[in-house]
């Protein structure tokens, strides 16, 4: 990395002409093994297309394109074409790249940086004799992505939101012979098909005008583009938000809340797109008030009008309002990272509702078992007073064999004699005082332990104050 940047920043040493002679391609995860690009070429008033160059053939035309070789002013765009399913890959050999950059005399800071998102730039150019402006190159990039339909079971992969492609548009214009040349890389097919159809042929003409109208044009589309993005979140977050007050179960508000959380994720990946675009769409601006001066240069040396007044206005305009479309996109994304926020709040908020519903209604059962064991043990009370005023009795008639009493026959048979025992009396005068003395001991301890055990039930009950729908539940 710090070679990389050290050969990047040569131009400050060296120049940019110098520098580029250290840029060594591409790595083997960029690079392809076969080249595929397309040229369009504007000259003599004609936009011609010339699809589908290999290594020899992009060559051969970069050769032909010399300045020795040719005459008249002309527009040319190197296309290579954006794959989203291998955004890091460049449908270009690194050898082919590399004679790309040294024929053209690519700007290194722009080179060194394919691999990754950059900033928008610019590098003037001057005549060593009279230090007048003589050409200009400037680069941006933009992330584009694919909009699809929302599923919420995708691997959340910020990477990959949306299938993402960098585009990558590299700039050049000469003000002594009126050249424009452009590099396109990743660019959207679907983009290019619609530049091609509107100004091939004839339709042409109108980009040599000025060189700021075809990135105009493709910054308009691209702005377009990632407006239209916007409309992914709003299945998602509309389904939330409807859905909301049918979440019951905790797993259904857990899987709201988690597909809530990787909208947001997403959101904020794009927002960093805007940032950067927004970048892009000013740094124009500037290139444009850059490029006015270098078209009047190239008008007064071949002695021709330069643009009018009017269309470097609309020009200023046309990025004006891209930049304001931008900003509309960014405070609607904005708004929905709010929404998002409020709605994993608001789920949240009615998770602790049914958390704390749940924890009263516990609460409420474990009061009535406790109510219901507090009369259990009232019930067995009584069964054992009942109990303790027999058990004295019991014990004497087993001690005794109730023999107090008997109940014989008479001589002849036909009559009962009852008898009653001398000692009957000591049943009762045994049994009595001693049932009492029982019966008064078990009522003094009933008497006195009953109202220690209310005071101890009631300090270990569960508490049930607090706000049930804030989610508040004291336990005391």
């Amino acid at each position: 990395m710090a070679d990389a940047d050290m050969l990047a920043l040569d131009h400050l040493r060296r120049g940019d002409s110098l520098a580029i002679k250290t840029f060594k391609g591409l790595d083997g995860r960029q690079a392809s093994d076969t080249t595929k690009a397309d040229i369009f070429e504007v000259k003599d008033g004609e936009g011609k297309l010339y699809p589908g160059l290999d290594d020899d053939g992009l060559r051969k035309s970069l050769r032909d394109d010399a300045p020795g070789s040719r005459s008249g002013r002309r527009l040319r765009i190197i296309f290579l074409d954006g794959d989203e399913s291998n955004a890091e890959r460049f449908p270009i050999t690194s050898e082919s790249l590399k004679f790309v950059h040294d024929t053209y005399d690519i700007a290194p800071r722009f080179s060194f940086y394919l691999s990754r998102q950059q900033m928008a730039g610019s590098s003037m150019h001057y005549d060593p004799i009279t230090n007048e402006e003589t050409r200009c190159q400037f680069w941006y990039s933009v992330v584009l992505r694919t909009m699809t339909k929302h599923d919420p079971t995708t691997t959340d992969n910020s990477r990959r939101v949306m299938n993402w492609i960098r585009c990558c548009i590299w700039a050049d214009f000469n003000a002594t012979t009126g050249d424009s040349t452009v590099f396109a890389l990743h660019f959207p097919v679907h983009m290019k098909n619609a530049f091609l159809a509107e100004f091939s042929g004839s339709n042409g003409a109108v980009l040599q005008t000025h060189p700021m109208l075809l990135h105009a044009s493709w910054l308009e589309r691209m702005c377009t583009h990632t407006r239209d993005i916007n409309l992914w979140f709003f299945e998602p977050l509309y389904e939330v938000e409807h859905h909301v007050n049918q979440l019951k179960s905790p797993a259904d508000l857990f899987d709201a809340s988690r597909n809530l959380t990787k909208v947001y994720r997403q959101i904020r990946q794009v927002l960093t797109d805007y940032e950067v675009f927004l970048v892009t769409a000013k740094s124009q601006r500037k290139v444009n008030e850059a490029m006015e001066r270098l078209l009047q240069k190239h008008a007064d040396l071949n002695n021709r009008p330069p643009p009018s007044k009017e269309l470097q206005n609309q020009l200023h305009l046309s990025f004006k309002q891209v930049r304001r479309e931008l900003k509309l996109g960014k405070v609607y994304l904005t708004l929905y990272l709010e929404r998002c926020n409020t709605g994993i709040a608001d789920m949240q908020s009615v998770s602790t509702q049914h958390s704390a519903e749940i924890q009263l209604k516990t609460s409420k059962e474990f009061t009535q078992i406790s109510r219901d064991s507090t009369e259990d043990n009232q019930s067995l009370r009584a069964i054992q007073i009942m109990t303790a005023l027999f058990l004295p009795p019991s014990l004497i008639s087993s001690l005794f064999g109730m023999g107090f009493f008997s109940t014989d026959a008479a001589d002849d048979g036909e009559r009962v004699i009852f008898s009653v025992a001398k000692t009957w009396w000591w049943y009762p005068a045994i049994t009595l005082p001693l049932t009492a003395i029982v019966l008064i001991f078990v009522c003094r301890e009933w008497i006195t332990w009953h109202p220690h055990r209310k005071r101890f039930v009631w300090k270990r009950r569960p508490s049930t104050e607090g706000d049930v729908e804030m989610g508040v539940y004291k336990t005391s």
